[in-house]
């Protein structure tokens, strides 16, 4: 009977103690809100594709959403709506139209680029701590008409290899092996809305004007680490908003409502970047408080002010180049440099121009002065850091010093060709005369100054005045032209 009682008072106790676990989870689940959800979608009919732009289709339907709560797990809410999925048209060698909608293809494709398709990919630790390399099977290299989005050429390979970063997701370890030393605990984070996605089936995308439309979605979010910068969750919220949102013109067509754009593009401005796709990531190195050096694939686009639509494309090729911190935070958002602890006593002020209105200005054979309207920064003298929190309301006139992106010996900004000799002020007298072309002669003929004894030295950056990264007779010959008032 004791047995029995100690028994019976066991499975009481454990009764208990589940109670409480119920009320506890119950209790649990009453605090969560719901607020972050994911959500999958059950299509139950779909309508023939219809064209939407010059780059996709969309298909049109009905069918079932469920969301579920990121938090808790719970299903938040399961309901019947108007579904959308919106493609790319779908082309081969010899279609004249789109396989899928019809859409015919009269484009003269001037804007191209390359995308990457494999079938499998492997990662392999390059062992100097920072990056790996991503290793191809069984690649594609298709040559993609950025107006239509025909695919006008494929190359195959059987293996293709590029090298980036690592990435540690969970702040230890990274997806090829490779550990992080200094792991990150992701001590500060915050959320970073990307607003509405109109990429979700169930959303809504209405044209309103010749500059917006009307996207009515759910929001998707991200958590991100302060101190590293790694994507630490991604979530989307449980109800629906609408935002009017610019249009995303590719081809003279909204790639996202369908509106035709009405723009005749009557100013344009250039903007260059680093290509950090699937043809590998730039490379840093020459890291200081300041700036860092980028080698990578460098492209250029000629944008339209009005309507900010991409009129062309081109590829630099590859590229090396100086350039300054973007910082994102406490880091920089390209080379990841995180400064040093600083109370930032001293300051000064650096400008982000407006590309729109910049005006450039050729200063030498390396750099050119980009000047015009701009947001003010300040940055610590000591440490390099550059305070993020900028008044956008508020602009002021600025200018900054940038590195020519030359295309055939001409940069594309300023207009720089070699025949600019202002700069070449080899005896630092603060003027640029037959005294100049005379050092400079005797520099390429080895000559000795009598003075000491050495033979003569100049500033290489200054002489190199057709910017091609040496000092020889051809920058003679543009000094002695210009000394003679010749057009050069």
């Amino acid at each position: 009977m004791k047995k029995q009682g100690r028994n019976l008072t066991f499975v009481l106790i454990a009764a208990a103690i589940a109670v409480l676990l119920c009320f506890s989870c119950v209790s649990a689940l009453a605090e969560c809100t719901h607020e972050n959800v994911y959500a999958n979608y059950d299509w139950d009919e779909e309508s023939a594709p219809v064209f939407l732009s010059s780059h996709y289709h969309v298909i049109n339907g009905k069918g079932t959403v469920t969301l579920t709560c990121y938090d808790c797990g719970e299903v938040v809410s399961k309901y019947i709506t108007d579904l959308r999925h919106v493609e790319s048209h779908e082309y081969d060698e010899y279609a004249k139209a789109c396989l899928t909608c019809g859409h015919p293809v009269p484009c003269s494709h001037g804007i191209t680029s390359e995308r990457i398709e494999c079938d499998v990919f492997n990662l392999k630790d390059n062992g100097d701590g920072k990056t790996h390399t991503k290793v191809y099977d069984d690649v594609r290299i298709y040559l993609t008409c950025d107006i239509c989005g025909r695919d006008l050429s494929v190359k195959e390979l059987e293996t293709y290899s590029c090298k980036e970063s690592h990435w540690f997701p969970d702040g230890i370890t990274c997806y090829c092996g490779f550990i992080n030393p200094s792991p990150c605990m992701h001590e500060n984070t915050h959320q970073e809305s990307d607003g509405p996605d109109p990429t979700l089936p169930d959303s809504l995308v209405t044209p309103m004007d010749d500059i917006f439309h009307t996207v009515t979605a759910r929001s998707s979010s991200r958590i991100i680490c302060e101190d590293c910068g790694e994507t630490l969750s991604a979530y989307e919220s449980a109800v629906q908003d609408s935002f009017q949102v610019p249009h995303n013109f590719s081809g003279g067509i909204c790639s996202e409502c369908g509106f035709v754009n009405p723009c005749s593009h009557p100013s344009t401005y250039l903007l260059s970047y680093f290509d950090s796709g699937m043809l590998g990531e730039p490379e840093y190195s020459g890291i200081t408080p300041f700036t860092h050096t980028t080698h990578g694939i460098l492209y250029v686009i000629e944008r339209c002010a009005e309507c900010s639509e991409v009129i062309s494309s081109r590829c630099i090729g590859d590229t090396v180049r100086t350039e300054p911190h973007r910082y994102v935070y406490n880091y920089c958002s390209d080379c990841g440099f995180i400064p040093a602890q600083c109370a930032h006593a001293h300051t000064e002020t650096i400008y982000s121009i407006h590309d729109d209105k910049a005006v450039y200005t050729p200063i030498d054979g390396k750099t050119h002065r980009k000047s015009g309207p701009a947001w003010a920064l300040t940055r610590c003298t000591d440490c390099g850091y550059v305070d993020p929190n900028v008044s956008y309301e508020h602009t002021v006139e600025g200018s900054m010093e940038e590195e020519h992106v030359m295309e055939n010996g001409k940069c594309l900004f300023c207009g720089y060709s070699g025949s600019h000799v202002t700069g070449a002020d080899l005896t630092g007298d603060n003027a640029v005369n037959g005294i100049d072309a005379i050092r400079l002669m005797k520099y390429l003929a080895g000559e000795t100054d009598p003075q000491t004894g050495k033979t003569y030295e100049i500033d290489p950056e200054a002489a190199d005045l057709n910017g091609d990264g040496k000092v020889d007779v051809l920058d003679l010959q543009l000094l002695l032209d210009h000394l003679a008032g010749a057009e050069v």
